[in-house]
């Protein structure tokens, strides 16, 4: 008896170390490929992805306009004699803004039709979105932004001064953007429901690279000899040095608090991670690995491989890494939505087309535990990942 029961517990520990391994590679089969562009339009700009739709900016013919397929069909969005540029997304919802007759104006699709929400004679530009909420800089001409708001009704100015503020961006109800105080950049924040402006950061350091997320507000600033990341937690009202190193980080993307970017080990660019206080490196291989984007756990970047640039996917609760494109030509700039990824990519004919990917068995954030029991004499706990 002594035997079966030292005999049963190899056979489960070797299935539990199985089951729980973080270092396998899964295969492209994980992910189906379609190819959303036919030649019709030439894309012009990365693809972006959001519940289930992707969008880009592309020629046809002269005309650059902003394009979205919803997994059936392709349709023009914008549809304007304009000149369309910078598309921002957030669910339905998607802005940017358009080269009109002798200034530029803010355009919003709520999933059904298209607004115009800027009618000015100022140079509108660079629109964050969040739901039906959009903010933008506004350019008088004069070396001067300002900040504009619209809350899904009306149009707000919120800045009115003789110093440059800029780079503005949404999340629910908050608000954030570039101050010039005299010499450095700050950091302002703005409480839509208070209607307060806050100012975040107060130091020598540039801020740049701003993101922010539901809680959270991302951004670099130079620490003297390079520049690190930063993080404010509007639950805790605290600033976090992310990074502290000697090597400048790059393409930083955020999904609420957690952060993804690239940066160099030493030899090459490698994919790093941050959940919290805990950082992790993705990559660690003699290759570069770029432009990495984030949803929930789950990330995409762009890796070199060879002579070409192919797409790879990690699932963060396990580590697992798998290779989605594998082909001769350059695949380039991921963003990711709920498992399902979209990219650019320069086939072999020079022309560029739109990709889109989903994953087949998307993750469970929560393992649950199975107790499997063995002829009434061992039980042993395994945690299982069900898809």
């Amino acid at each position: 008896m002594g035997r079966t029961v030292q005999g049963t517990f190899i056979l489960f520990a070797t299935l539990l170390l199985a089951l729980n391994s973080s270092n396998a590679h899964a295969t492209s089969d994980e992910f189906t490929i379609t190819q959303v562009t036919n030649g019709e339009t030439t894309p012009n700009s990365n693809a972006t992805i959001s519940n289930g739709n992707v969008i880009w900016i592309g020629y046809r013919g002269p005309a650059r306009d902003i394009y979205l397929w919803d997994g059936e069909s392709t349709r023009n969005i914008s549809d304007t004699p304009w000149q369309d540029y910078g598309m921002t997304v957030s669910g339905e919802h998607v802005a940017w803004w358009a080269n009109a007759t002798g200034t530029t104006e803010i355009l919003l699709w709520d999933g059904n039709s298209r607004r115009q929400i800027s009618d000015n004679n100022v140079y509108d530009l660079r629109p964050s979105v969040s739901g039906n909420r959009v903010v933008w800089d506004g350019n008088t001409g004069e070396d001067d932004n300002e900040i504009y708001y619209y809350n899904g009704e009306t149009r707000v100015q919120l800045t009115n001064n003789l110093t440059e503020d800029s780079r503005a961006v949404i999340s629910g109800d908050r608000i954030a953007w570039r101050h010039q105080n005299g010499d450095d950049i700050e950091l302002l924040l703005y409480d839509v429901n208070s209607g307060v402006v806050r100012q975040l950061t107060d130091n020598l350091q540039e801020a740049s690279t701003l993101r922010i997320s539901q809680n959270h507000v991302v951004w670099t600033g130079h620490d003297g000899d390079d520049s690190e990341i930063f993080s404010w937690n509007a639950t805790t009202e605290v600033i976090t040095q992310v990074t502290d190193n000697a090597v400048s980080e790059r393409h930083i993307q955020m999904f609420d608090g957690k952060l993804t970017w690239s940066a160099s080990d030493g030899h090459d660019q490698e994919i790093f991670t941050w959940d919290d206080g805990d950082l992790f490196q993705v990559t660690d291989n003699d290759v570069e690995d770029d432009w990495p984007a984030i949803w929930g756990d789950e990330i995409a970047w762009v890796g070199s491989e060879g002579t070409d640039k192919e797409i790879f996917f990690s699932d963060l609760l396990t580590n697992d890494i798998t290779q989605i494109t594998d082909n001769d030509y350059d695949d380039r700039y991921p963003r990711i939505f709920a498992g399902e990824i979209a990219w650019s990519a320069i086939v072999p004919d020079g022309g560029s087309h739109i990709f889109f990917a989903t994953r087949q068995s998307p993750i469970v954030p929560e393992p649950s535990a199975l107790l499997l029991t063995l002829m009434g004499l061992l039980t042993v706990p395994v945690r299982l990942r069900h898809s």
